[in-house]
């Protein structure tokens, strides 16, 4: 991680839809600001993004800033860990799935965050 420091809350942070009986993240207000940044840069190099049962596949362009990936990603592992990553550098395409079926809405959450790039670009 870089020297800004994320924090978890005691309480949940995000949830889905309904807000009933799926995990949620356990970042803070301001650390879920500065994680929904880096989704908008990752967003600047969003290809495609398909949906597949219970997995999200993304594909990027050969202009994704792979800091910003891994800094999601290891955040995202710390703070949601229902959440499951694989990520194929060779052809910049990562799978997202979940560990459990209540989880599941989460995916669309984090697909919203990934289509949403920063304005201007």
């Amino acid at each position: 991680m870089t020297a800004e420091t994320e924090t978890h809350s005691g309480t949940p942070g995000r949830a889905d839809a309904d807000g009933v009986g799926s995990p949620r993240c356990s970042l803070d207000a301001p650390g879920m600001r500065r994680q929904r940044a880096r989704y908008r840069r990752l967003a600047r190099s969003l290809l495609q993004m398909s949906r597949h049962g219970d997995r999200l596949v993304v594909d990027f362009a050969p202009d994704l800033d792979r800091r910003t990936l891994e800094q999601v990603l290891s955040l995202e592992r710390e703070c949601c860990p229902f959440f499951r990553f694989s990520f194929d550098p060779h052809v910049r395409r990562l799978h997202v799935s979940v560990c459990e079926s209540a989880a599941t809405p989460a995916l669309e959450a984090l697909a919203s965050l990934l289509s949403q790039p920063e304005p201007g670009a």
